[in-house]
C-alpha cells in the first residue's frame, strides 16, 4: 500500500533508516576459528570464539549448516560487530528438551546481524513446556542499543522467531521474515524507538503453538519496569498466524505506544489486529491498513487507547470491526464481511466513527446482522455511509442501535434499506439531522 506524506515525512523513519552498516576493514570468517557448518559439528563455541578475538568486525558465516548446542547461544557481545550471513547459511539448533534457549543472544551495543537463516527445533523439540525457544534474543538486563537487523529469517523457534526486551533503544527489523515459530514471530516486551520496516511474520503455530501464536506481539513484561514505547511498524505482511497478526497488550504499571502503518494483516486464525488488556495504559494508530480475510475479525479491540485512520476491512469471518473498548475511528472503509460491518459492543462507550463508509456487509446470513450496530452509551457517528447490498446476504439495516445503546448520536449520515429497512433505533437516540438515504 502506497506510504502517505504524513509517514514518508516521520522522524523515526529517518533517524532509523540511516542506520546502515557497511562492511568494516576488519573482516574474518568463523572458518577459521573452527567452524564447520557441515550439519553435524557443534559450531556456537567456533563462533564466539571468532567474534571474542574480533570486536568490532565484520563476522563471516558462509553458507552451510551450523549447529547450535542449546547451552551455549551464538554471543554478540563485542559492541559495534556485524554477523554477516550468507544468504545460504543456517544457525540450526540442536534438538532439545529445554524450555528456554536462544539461537543468537545480542547484549551489546551497535550491533548488526545480516542475512542468513536462523532455525529452531520446533519440528523435533523432546520437551513439552516453556516458551522461550528464541531466535533472535535481545536479552533483557543488558543493552544493545543501535542494533540492526537486516533480512533475517528466524523459522520454526519453540518460543519466537525475533525477541525484544529489556530497555534498549533505536533497533531496527528490516525486511526480516519470522515463519512457523511456536509463540510469537516477534515479541517486543520492552525498549524504545524500535522500527520494524517490511518484511514477514508469519504461520505462527502451524506445526506447534503456545498462546498468543501472533505474527507480532507487542506486550510489557507486566511490572518490569520496561515499556514498550515508540514502536513502529510499518510495511509489515502478517499472516497465517494461529493467533493475531498484530497485537498490542496493556500490563499492569506499564505503557504501550505502537503505530501501524500500510501493513497486510491477512488470513489469520484470530484477529487481523487485537488490543487487550486490562491494567496498564495503551496508545495504538492504525494508519491505512489492510485487515483481509482473517477467522475472526479484521479489528478487534477490547483495551481503550486505540485511533484508526484509514484503511480497510475486507471479507473477514465474523465482522470487520468489532470494538468492546473505546475507539477513534476516521475514514475506514468496511465492506464484503460476514457479519457486521462495524460493531460497538458494550464497552465500547464514547465512542466516535466518522467519514466512513461500511456497505455490502452481512455476506453469511441473511437478516441477521447490520451494516453499522451500536450497543454501547453515548457513540457518536458522524458523516458515514451505510449501504446495505441489494440482493443476496445482506443487512437487516444500515444503522441498528440496540439495547445498551442509549443516547447515540448519528449526525449528517447516509443509509440505504437493508431487507427490513434503513435504521432501526432507540428512541433516546439523537439524528442530527435525520439519515438522508442513498
Amino acid at each position: 500500500m502506497a506510504r502517505n506524506n504524513k509517514i514518508a515525512d516521520d522522524g523515526m523513519v529517518q533517524d532509523l533508516t540511516k542506520r546502515v552498516r557497511s562492511t568494516t576493514d576488519h573482516v574474518v570468517s568463523v572458518k577459521f576459528y573452527g567452524a564447520k557448518g557441515d550439519g553435524a559439528t557443534l559450531d556456537s563455541a567456533a563462533i564466539n570464539a571468532c567474534i571474542a578475538a574480533n570486536p568490532g568486525a565484520t563476522i563471516l558465516i558462509p553458507a552451510g549448516t551450523y549447529m547450535i548446542d542449546p547451552t551455549i547461544p551464538v554471543n554478540l557481545n563485542q559492541p559495534g560487530t556485524t554477523i554477516r550471513m550468507s544468504a545460504k547459511a543456517v544457525l540450526k539448533m540442536q534438538t532439545t528438551d529445554l524450555a528456554n534457549y536462544s539461537i543468537v543472544v545480542v547484549n551489546a551495543d551497535d550491533c548488526a546481524i545480516v542475512g542468513g537463516t536462523v532455525m529452531g527445533d520446533v519440528s523435533t523439540h523432546t520437551g513439552s513446556t516453556g516458551e522461550w525457544g528464541h531466535g533472535i534474543n535481545v536479552q533483557p538486563g543488558s543493552t544493545a542499543n543501535r542494533l540492526l537487523i537486516d533480512g533475517v529469517t528466524a523459522k520454526n523457534c519453540w518460543g519466537d522467531g525475533f525477541y525484544i526486551g529489556g530497555a534498549s533503544a533505536d533497533i531496527t527489523l528490516r525486511n526480516c521474515r519470522a515463519d512457523t515459530n511456536r509463540r510469537n514471530g516477534l515479541s517486543i516486551t520492552g525498549g524504545s524507538r524500535i522500527l520494524v520496516q517490511g518484511g514477514h511474520y508469519l504461520n505462527t503455530g502451524a506445526i506447534v503453538g503456545t498462546a498468543p501464536m501472533a505474527g507480532i506481539d507487542v506486550e510489557p513484561n507486566p511490572s518490569s519496569g520496561n515499556d514498550a514505547i515508540e514502536i513502529l511498524i510499518i510495511g509489515v505482511q502478517a499472516s497465517s498466524n494461529f493467533g493475531a497478526g498484530i497485537e498490542c497488550v496493556r500490563a499492569s504499571g506499564q505503557t504501550s505506544r505502537l503505530r501501524v502503518c500500510d501493513s497486510i494483516m491477512a488470513a489469520n486464525h484470530t484477529a487481523g489486529f487485537l488490543s487487550a488488556g486490562t491494567a496498564g495504559s495503551m496508545s495504538v494508530e492504525l494508519e491505512n491498513n489492510l485487515y483481509e480475510y482473517n477467522s475472526t475479525y479484521g479489528i478487534h479491540t477490547t483495551a481503550p487507547g486505540v485511533n484508526i485512520q484509514g484503511g480497510k476491512t475486507f471479507g473477514n469471518t465474523l465482522s470487520g470491526a468489532w470494538f468492546a473498548s473505546t475507539v477513534n475511528i476516521q475514514g475506514l472503509l468496511s465492506s464484503y464481511n460476514s457479519q457486521h460491518g462495524v460493531a460497538f459492543a458494550p464497552g465500547a462507550d464514547g465512542s466516535l466513527m466518522s467519514n466512513c463508509i461500511v456497505r455490502d456487509n452481512c455476506t453469511g446470513a441473511a437478516t441477521s446482522y447490520y451494516e453499522i450496530l451500536v450497543s454501547a452509551p453515548s457513540v457518536a457517528v458522524i458523516g458515514t455511509y451505510a449501504k446495505p447490498a441489494t440482493s443476496g446476504n445482506r443487512a437487516l439495516y444500515g444503522f441498528a442501535v440496540t439495547g445498551g445503546g442509549s443516547t447515540c448520536t448519528i449526525s449528517f449520515c447516509r443509509s440505504g434499506s437493508g431487507t427490513s429497512g434503513q435504521a432501526a433505533v432507540l428512541g433516546d437516540t439523537v439524528q442530527t439531522p435525520l439519515l438522508s438515504s442513498v
